[in-house]
């Protein structure tokens, strides 16, 4: 048992100290200012969208190259009323979309994001989501990394707030953007966050659209994986503070549990690779669960050992969106996400269903 464990250690260390090597790889930047197409998919989120359009209307870049692209997803509180609103103000050209029905064979997200990224005329298609606030210069820090050869650049998520729960999805959030970011420097992109992602309109026209992508309720890691497998583009992850954008936390357990279902159940279909890191992280997370009832002193041993193995990657991550100082909170992250990770992993034995913004997906 304990040759295992020690096996199982020195995996996991030298998988972390990849990941380390590929986020530290840095990519050329362009001042190249492409036609920019916002597209943005909006269903019951009256609620977020006063600070969202706040923010839109601080976007500095030129007003004859961007185009924001609402599209109202069958929403049934007052976003029909405040998109029409912010239309009539903006100072942006605003194009609103409307959805009355799923797409057929597209339910939920993946349905409006067809919808919307069919109207852009842009060069380049930015994707984010109603919860977040840009800074004035996140499209044109995120048009900078494409090169003539690149496809879909992704960025950073982080989360704001100051209670302990909104840092540990914090953690989360960096933790995976970097990991994701550590493959993408080996050239062998594994996922990305919808939330701050842009394709090369070329590109996406390239695949096909969404229209081609079998169904899946991870739309951004469908479009990453059509990309990566059917075509040459390079894809970058910069881990960037410059083009990190920030969203407010989820508010309570239930709708965690169901975000990060949705994750893993669509993370079933990521390569060998990154279902490889997932199955030894799962493992070890495990082995430290199975101790705490055997020999708590061996579990405490473990846990240790294992924050400290994160610790480097961890601290990378948060020095590049400038939340350093966010490192304090990182065993407690760990303790959660081992419990997070292992009760997610024994959900998908007994049901697969997904419950998410009122769609049940099977």
């Amino acid at each position: 048992m304990t040759h295992v464990l020690a096996w199982l250690l020195i995996i996991y260390g030298n998988a972390t100290l990849w990941l380390l090597l590929g986020l530290s790889r840095r990519y050329p930047r362009s001042d190249k200012l492409p036609p920019v197409s916002l597209v943005i998919c909006l269903r019951n989120e009256e609620h977020n969208l006063p600070v969202l359009f706040q923010a839109l209307n601080n976007i500095d870049y030129p007003q004859d190259r961007l185009e924001i692209i609402l599209v109202n997803d069958q929403s049934t509180d007052g976003t029909v009323a405040l998109i029409g609103e912010y239309q009539q103000s903006s100072k942006h050209k605003i194009i609103v979309e409307t959805l009355s029905a799923d797409v057929p064979g597209f339910p939920g997200k993946m349905g409006a994001m067809i919808r919307g990224m069919s109207s852009a005329t842009g060069d380049i298609i930015a994707l984010t989501d109603a919860n977040t606030s840009p800074k004035p210069d996140w499209i044109r820090q995120l048009v900078s990394h494409f090169d003539n050869d690149v496809g879909i650049v992704g960025g950073p998520i982080r989360i704001s707030g100051k209670t302990a729960w909104s840092r540990i999805q914090a953690l989360d959030w960096a933790y995976l953007f970097a990991a994701g970011a550590g493959t993408a420097g080996w050239n062998i992109p594994q996922s990305v966050f919808g939330k701050n992602v842009a394709i090369r309109a070329s590109t996406y026209r390239e695949i096909g659209t969404l229209e081609a992508t079998p169904f899946s309720v991870t739309e951004d890691l469908a479009l990453l994986s059509a990309i990566r497998d059917r075509t040459q583009w390079k894809i970058r992850l910069p881990m960037e503070e410059s083009i990190t954008l920030d969203t407010a936390p989820t508010h309570d357990l239930k709708t965690l549990w169901h975000q990060r279902r949705r994750w893993m159940i669509g993370g079933v279909k990521i390569p060998a690779l990154g279902r490889l890191l997932i199955l030894i992280m799962l493992l070890l997370s495990v082995a430290i669960l199975v101790s705490l009832f055997i020999n708590p002193m061996w579990a405490l041993g473990l846990f240790v050992i294992q924050c400290l193995l994160d610790l480097p990657l961890a601290a990378s991550a948060l020095g590049r969106i400038g939340r350093f100082n966010w490192l304090i909170y990182w065993p407690l992250y760990r303790a959660v996400f081992i419990v997070l990770l292992i009760t997610l992993a024994a959900s998908l034995l007994f049901y697969r269903s997904v419950h998410w913004k009122g769609h049940v997906h099977r």
